[in-house]
């Protein structure tokens, strides 16, 4: 999440591209163990992230990777949606050393949180 955020700050385009990719994808899995999804394969994982996550998610989700044309910073902006989502729920298993990691990723990202899908 940081290095994306360094790289729209940094107008490193190809670099922010690739680590909103990475958010896309990355954050279904660790969400699919953290409801303890079982998928046969990846194909149906995102989908079954969507459902348990709701339809915020899903919007967040879709925009991130682009589905609907979304431009780079705006698909940016919703991967870092999924990201303080995605905190949302993890919040209560992590300790203080990870929460203190966390906040300080949600206080970097805050520089594009006015147009956070809420």
């Amino acid at each position: 999440m940081q290095k994306l955020v360094d790289a729209l700050d940094n107008g490193r385009t190809l670099t922010a591209a690739v680590q909103r990719t990475v958010l896309g994808l990355r954050l279904a899995k660790i969400l699919a163990v953290h409801h303890r999804l079982l998928y046969g394969t990846e194909n149906v994982l995102w989908d079954q992230v969507g459902d348990v996550m709701g339809a915020e998610w899903r919007r967040a989700q879709a925009a991130a990777l682009g589905t609907g044309g979304e431009g780079l910073e705006e698909s940016c902006i919703h991967a870092l949606s999924l990201f303080r989502f995605a905190i949302g729920v993890v919040r209560p298993l992590l300790d203080e050393r990870q929460l203190a990691v966390a906040h300080h990723a949600l206080a970097v990202a805050e520089r594009y949180g006015k147009e956070w899908v809420t």
